[in-house]
Parts: C-alpha cells; structure tokens; sequence
C-alpha cells in the first residue's frame, strides 16, 4: 500500500460507510424481531506508514461488528420472566378453585344451608309427608354438589396434567434447540478469528427466555462459547452440544398423576420436587398447595357431615315405626401401596373414628427395616408417629391407620388419603327411597301420669346407641327387638318423703324386675345408669338415658317404652337441625360451614397474595424488559441519525475518490 495514498484511504472510508450503513439497515430490518440485540459496526484507523515527514495515515477499516449486549440484564431478564410467569399461572388457577369454592349459588355453603332449612321443616310439622320430600330432595342436592365440586377439582387436576406434558414436552424441544445452536456457534466463531456470530448469539438468548418462562434457568457460558443450562435446582438440561431431556413419569402411588423425571444412567429420578419457577414450578405448587388440599378439604367436610348426620340419624325413628338408617353413603379411597413394596409387605387399612379430628393431609407410611413403620405427613415428612409394628394399629387425626401381618422392610411404603374420596363419593343412602324413612321422631317414649302431684320431671331420653346387642353385650341392648323397647321400665314414687329424699321403684315391666332406691331430689338421678347398675337382668348399656329431677309427689309414676305411632315427635329431628350449628369440626371448633368457610378463606387468601404477586413481578419483568431494551433494543430516531452520518462520510468519501481519480487523469494528461 503506497503511503497516504488518497485513492485507498477514500476506499476505505467508502467501504467502512458501506459496512456501517449495512449494520444500521440490519439493525432497522429487525426492530419487531423478538430477542434482537442491536449491532454496532467498530470502525478503527488502519496503522500509519512513517515517511521522511512523520507517520502517515491510510484509512480506516470496520474491525468489528459488535452485539450490544449486557449479560446483567439478560440474566434479569430471564429470572423476572421465570417469576412473573409463575405468579401469573398460579394466579389463573388459583383464581378457578376460589370462584368455584366461593360462588354465592353454585358453592357448597347455600347447598349446605338449604339442607338444613328442610330438617328445620321437617322439625316443625314432622307428620307432614312433603316436608320430608323436600329433605331428601334436598339432601340429593347436597350430595351432587359435593360430586359437582370434586369433579371441577378433578378437571384441574387433568389440566395441570397437561400442562405438566406440555411443558416438559416445549422444555425439552427448546434444550435440543439450544444444544444445537450450541454447536453452530462454537464451530462459526472458531472460524472466525474470534468474532462472535451476533444473530446466532440473540436466537439462543431468546430460546433461553424462552425456556425461563417454563422453568427457572441457570446459564453457565463455556470457553468455546457454549452454554450449559440447568434448570430448577441445578438439574442440567443442556450440556455442551447435548441435551438431556426430562420424562414425565407417573407418581408412585397414583399412575393418573403426572409428575416430571430426569433420567441419570440407566434410571429415572423423580426430580418435581426440585422444579422451580415459570409455569412448570407454579402447577406443580398449585397442585401441592391448593388443589390436593381443596379436594382433601370438601372431603373432610363430606365425611364429617356423613358420619354425624348418620350418626344421629341412626338414633331416630322413622314413620314406619323403624328405627333410622344411614342417611348418607360415603366410601374410602383405597390405601395405594408402592408398585414396588416386597412380596412380604402387609396389607394396610384405614378407618375414620373420630371425624372431628380430621385434616386435609395425605399420609405416607414407610417401612424402616426393623424398627416398626413410620407414618408421615406426605406434604412434609413430618413424622406423626414411629415403631408401628406390623399387626397393629396407631391413630392419627381421628383416623386408626391399621398394619397387617407382614414384614417391615425398607423401602417398602403407603399412600393413604382419609379424606380425599369424599367429595366424589357421597350419595344419599340407598334406603333413602321414601319420605317414610326419615327417623325425625325419637324411639323412646318418656311419659308423666297425669295423676301425678308433684312437680317432678323425667328429661325426653338422650338416645346413643341403637346397635341392639344382646343383653349383657353393652350395645344398645334396649333396642334388641324391632320395634319395641327391650325393657320398658316404670318409675314409681314410694315410700315415706323426707324434706329432699324418696324412696324410688324402677320396674321392669317385662319380667317385673323391680330396682329400689332412694331419690335425692336435690341432685336428681340418672335413671338408666341406676337400673343398670343394680337390676339383675344382666342390662349392661339400653344405649339410652333419662334423668328425673325436682319434687314428686308420694305415688307418682312414670313410664319410659318404645314410641311406637310417634309421628308427630320431632325430637330426633332437632338434634339433626342443630347439627348445622354444632361444633362437630376442627377439634370441636367449628361446624361444617364453618370448616368449608376455613378452606374459602385460605384458598381466597393465597388467590390474594398470588394477584398482589403477579402484580408486583408484571411491574418488575416490563422493568428488567425496558433495561435490557435500553442497551440492546433498536431506536429508529437513533438509527437515522447513525444513517444520516454514515451517508454522509460515505459520500465524503467519494469524493475524496474523485478528487484522486482528477489528480491521477491530471498527472497523466501531463505525462502526455
């Protein structure tokens, strides 16, 4: 190259101006392409030639073409992406479970108000046959609503299933994306003296956002200018050129349920516990923290409004003269043993025996090898109870976890959910079929002769038991015949009156057993508890009682027999009515209204802090996405005005090309 040549020093302008404007008519082309990063053409000064007169310039080159890229705020970017999408889909279904759960006419609590408003009917005109209708067209009501609900629960558990898939499924198709411009960009750039291939650079960056908003991402940039990505707590997704896949796999317990795996060697790892982030992170914590225990929970309000209502129930008598049956029919779900729990592991059951202790948790009980099984909070390993050995049985939360014959072998392990099949299968009792059979009446009949003088009163029985054992059984043994009371008894006042004793008879009119005693009417007396205690019948528990205070009179008398043609007696229907207010629930602190309310109230509030979060985390993303913009996004004011000065100095260049082109024709005009 000649020294100061004007001719060459003119082209190189011209053609550092030609490369620049070629950047900003990049630049300008891809202004609307998501994940563009802005170029900037480097243009430096060619090293000058030293002549008798100092060192000469020769032009200028573009050395580089240079991404406008802060890797900062990439990396802001892709964690308030991952952030912002988890909260948003958290959001959405969070959102569904409250409205259901929350809706004023299609939730549980009008369904549950309007049953107890026809026992309250039933209560005041318990002859009336329609009064009856409108309880068990009610209870049907009430029932398929706690079905209904379950299975719009259900629904999102399919649909979080499917996200789960389609997720892992758009997880793994942008992994192999990445490994493969991986690939590309190592072997461009290791041909290219070290500068980077920019477009290449942005299309991996925007699949890594791309990723982020599924999953949380770690990116780790290798010497060949590789990335590897590691996703929720460092599980590698891409490593080099390769990716390495996630599966969905079945849960252990339940093959409808989906749950992500990561395969290391010749195996599969249930890795869900450790997804975090994005949309993947948010069903899996959607799934964990509202929809298992909301299913668990309307459970818990079916189980405990079965097992007392039957309960109480049970204790009436119906207008057939019969005694009440079951009013509602519930069933269990099935304890799931692991798929791979040894030949000898026993057989596990469960039984709720005290519905007011329950909770919304699953159970998981393992074996320890030796040391008796463990039963354990499935959500959080809390451990609720050790050294069960098989053969035995432990209780937990109202509910008596029963282990078979067996052996406690390591590994070996149960899933046990209480409640969770509530919702889906309680249904009205198949001897429900006719009004006849509601039990509103008490069975036991408790009169005051009408010739008696004093102002002594016998409380309506308080009926507990009508199993009807045999006597000597201890089971509702005053129930034992249908239809009849198995013994009436008769109370007599007898004897001579002190200021505040009597003497009293309790007659068995069967067998005309009498029990004699004194009558202290200051205290009263537990008439069921005396006859028991001292006849010599063999009556262990009539599975009734009745208590007799205040002052007879010297030959009052009073009879206790079965109800037979009680039609008009509402007593058993008040217990059943006051069951909407009854503390049946949570440890005896609440009804079931209450309790469903609880559950409102907590999916309500994590629906709350899930909008206040996804709020917060949109403000923080259009943040993150402006700074990034800030440095690599493409203002078109700024580029016309780059074009502007670069068409300028082109066209200086050209000139500085023609002023050299004259010079030279001169020189050569000269010559000739």
């Amino acid at each position: 190259m000649a020294s100061g040549n004007p001719l060459n020093i003119g082209t190189s302008g011209l053609l550092a101006s030609q490369r620049a404007l070629a950047t900003i008519s990049h630049n300008v082309s891809n202004v609307n392409t998501e994940g563009y990063s802005r170029q900037e053409s480097i243009i430096t000064s060619r090293n000058p030639t030293y002549t008798g007169a100092g060192f000469q310039g020769n032009g200028a080159d573009v050395t580089n073409v240079r991404r406008m890229a802060d890797e900062f705020l990439t990396k802001q970017l892709e964690m308030r992406t991952s952030e912002a999408n988890y909260q948003e889909s958290y959001h959405k279904y969070a959102s569904r479970v409250d409205n259901l759960l929350a809706d004023p006419e299609a939730g549980l609590d009008p369904a549950i108000s309007s049953f107890f408003d026809a026992n309250q009917g039933v209560a005041d005109d318990p002859s009336a046959v329609s009064a009856r209708e409108v309880l068990l067209s009610n209870g049907e009501t009430l029932t398929e609503r706690f079905q209904t609900m379950y299975r719009q629960l259900e629904t999102l558990e399919e649909q979080v299933n499917t996200e789960l898939s389609d997720g892992v499924q758009r997880a793994n198709a942008l992994g192999e994306e990445i490994a493969a411009l991986n690939e590309q960009i190592a072997t461009v750039q290791g041909s290219a003296s070290g500068n980077k291939p920019n477009d290449l650079l942005d299309q991996r960056e925007k699949l890594i956002k791309d990723l982020s908003e599924l999953v949380e991402v770690q990116t780790v940039e290798q010497d060949n200018q590789a990335v590897n990505v590691y996703i929720g707590k460092g599980q590698s997704l891409v490593s080099n050129f390769q990716a390495k896949p996630m599966e969905i796999i079945p849960n252990q317990y339940d093959s409808s349920r989906n749950e992500i795996g990561y395969r290391q060697a010749d195996s599969v790892v249930n890795v869900t516990d450790l997804i975090d982030g994005g949309k993947l992170g948010s069903v899996k914590d959607f799934r964990q923290e509202i929809l298992d225990p909301a299913i668990n929970s309307l459970g818990r309000v079916a189980y405990g409004m079965a097992e007392n209502y039957n309960a109480q129930h049970r204790q009436g008598m119906n207008l057939n003269g019969e005694l009440g049956g079951d009013f509602f029919d519930i069933e269990k779900e099935p304890v799931k043993p692991n798929p791979d729990n040894s030949a000898g592991a026993p057989t596990v059951q469960f039984e709720i025996t005290d519905a007011s202790q329950l909770t919304d948790r699953d159970y998981r009980l393992v074996g320890t090898g030796g040391s008796g099984f463990r039963l354990l909070d499935d959500k959080t390993n809390e451990e609720l109870a050790s050294g069960i050995a098989a053969g035995s049985d432990v209780t937990v939360d109202g509910v008596t976890f029963s282990v078979g014959a067996g052996s406690d072998n390591a590994g070996d392990s149960y899933l046990i959910q209480p409640t969770r099949a509530g919702g889906r299968t309680i249904e009205m009792a198949a001897n429900m079929d006719e009004a006849a059979k509601v039990a509103a009446a008490s069975p036991v009949r408790v009169e005051s002769s009408t010739d008696n003088r004093g102002d002594a009163q016998l409380s309506e029985a308080e009926v507990y038991n009508t199993n009807g054992g045999a006597v000597g059984s201890g089971d509702g043994e005053a129930f034992s015949t249908s239809k009849q009371l198995n013994p009436p008894l008769e109370i007599r006042i007898t004897g001579e009156i002190s200021d505040t004793e009597y003497d009293i008879e309790i007659e068995n009119l069967d067998t005309n057993n009498t029990v004699t005693g004194t009558y202290d009417s200051t205290t009263g007396m537990d008439v069921i508890d005396h006859f028991e205690t001292n006849n010599g019948d063999g009556y262990n528990d009539l599975g009734y009682d009745v208590r007799l205070s205040g002052d007879p009179g010297l030959g009052d008398t009073y009879s206790i027999e079965y109800n037979q043609g009680g039609v008009s007696d509402n007593s058993n229907m008040l217990q059943l009515a006051n069951l909407q207010t009854d503390k049946t629930m949570l440890d005896g602190e609440a009804d079931f209204q209450e309790t469903y309310s609880s559950l409102v109230t907590d999916v309500g509030t994590r629906t709350a802090q899930a909008e206040t979060g996804m709020d917060a985390k949109d403000k923080l993303l259009t943040q993150a996405r402006e700074a990034r913009e800030s440095v690599s996004g493409v203002n078109l004011d700024e580029e016309a005005a780059e074009m502007m000065k670069f068409q300028q100095s082109y066209q200086a260049a050209s000139r500085v090309i023609s002023a050299s082109q004259s010079m030279f024709d001169s020189l050569i005009s000269i010559i000739r």
